[in-house]
């Protein structure tokens, strides 16, 4: 059996109504050691407790971003995911002043995480398959042995706009690899700030138009997730679960693995240097 790692999380609430059903989720997961709430209801007082719960977790998971945050507090969550020492998690939005998603670069309208239909939701099998070997992620290649087949059949028969009309032979393998409800995140590449940054893991044919349903930026750890956060925990199909904590344990053990530790060797190799006095002595490490 696999040995999963473990990671401190936070969670930004604003009100009972939308953070609950997500920590309710997390609450649950093994990878998670701690899981802590942010109350954003007011930060005027308790900035610095903010960023010492921030410093100390690794993910950070963000409902819907109706949040009083100070400038301060954006420039230090930003700084972290730029750093990639925090991992961040979007689900389901609405209109703010002050939206997360767009302070931090990420959307280029009013940083509305927008819906698509789940009815229409599919499964990018190339990007998944790419993903899966270009990393070596363990998380994602255990996904494709359990649902693969499936997905590589539905993906090569069917393009999203056309689901409506699935050959009635594809129904079960929709079925099972589908995610229960109405909704699910569904953003248009021309809302992404630069959508040259971001993988679409998968996609939904919504209002006449191909809409982004899972998306991981290329140079941060950040990840906007199908589940869009409306129905029960326990309402969700155990693929949608799995499919849920696959993308979130791939982000935060396998996304950007190379890069992190690339900059880890550096670190140590200026330490030695200089530790030890070593200017004139070229090291490296393979």
């Amino acid at each position: 059996m696999f040995f999963d790692h473990q990671v401190n999380a936070c969670i930004l609430k604003y009100s009972d109504q939308f953070y609950i059903k997500i920590k309710s989720f997390f609450d649950k997961c093994n990878y998670i050691k701690k899981l802590k709430v942010i109350d954003c209801s007011n930060t005027t007082n308790n900035e610095e407790e903010i960023k010492t719960i921030l410093s100390q977790s690794q993910l950070l998971l963000v409902p819907p971003n109706y949040f009083l945050l100070s400038d301060e507090l954006i420039l230090y969550i930003t700084n972290l995911i730029d750093t990639n020492k925090l991992a961040c998690v979007f689900f389901r939005g609405i209109t703010t002043d002050k939206p997360l998603t767009k302070h931090l670069g990420y959307l280029n309208n009013n940083g509305y995480v927008e819906f698509g239909y789940a009815s229409t939701f599919q499964i990018d099998y190339k990007t998944l398959l790419q993903q899966a070997e270009l990393t070596k992620s363990f998380y994602l290649n255990e996904f494709l042995d359990k649902y693969g087949n499936e997905i590589k059949i539905f993906y090569e028969s069917v393009k999203p706009e056309e689901i409506s009309n699935t050959p009635t032979e594809l129904l079960n393998i929709i079925t099972k690899i589908s995610p229960k409800g109405e909704f699910c995140t569904g953003i248009p590449l021309d809302k992404l700030s630069e959508p040259g940054k971001w993988i679409c893991f998968a996609n939904n044919f919504t209002y006449g138009t191909l809409r982004c349903a899972i998306l991981v930026h290329t140079e941060n750890k950040v990840l906007f997730n199908h589940w869009y956060a409306i129905e029960e925990e326990e309402e969700m199909t155990e693929f949608s679960k799995e499919l849920t904590n696959t993308m979130i344990r791939y982000l935060l053990f396998d996304h950007l693995r190379e890069k992190n530790v690339l900059l880890l060797k550096e670190k140590l190799r200026v330490r030695i240097v200089e530790d030890f006095k070593l200017n004139d002595v070229d090291i490296t490490f393979n």
